[in-house]
């Protein structure tokens, strides 16, 4: 069919990946290689993760941390991919997850 569908599993929303996206992909893979990317970042680096995200695994996050040369890993306890938030956001307030994600955001830019 010239493309790819797959179930988004928070929204329920099919997405299409189009055989372009694969080809694009290909003609621009170095430029797209994200451990060689992380491995040439020579700043402080802080990597947060949910340990109950869906998306992207806890493994990933490790993998990632291990590359970039002078990162920090924490894992954000019981935290979703979106670490509670969700479009349209109607609240004032942060969601408890966000709101840990922020503080030490803002705690490792301080330090």
């Amino acid at each position: 069919t010239g493309r790819l569908d797959v179930l988004n599993g928070r929204t329920g929303q099919i997405m299409h990946l189009n055989h372009q996206h694969y080809e694009n992909f290909q003609a621009h893979r170095s430029a797209l290689d994200i451990p060689a990317a992380a491995r040439a970042f020579k700043r402080p680096a802080l990597v947060l993760h949910g340990s109950s995200d869906g998306a992207v695994t806890e493994t990933n996050a490790h993998a990632l941390a291990s590359a970039l040369p002078d990162s920090t890993l924490e894992i954000i306890d019981r935290a979703g991919h979106t670490f509670g938030a969700r479009e349209p956001w109607t609240s004032s307030k942060l969601p408890l997850h966000l709101a840990q994600v922020t503080d030490r955001t803002i705690a490792f830019f301080k330090r």
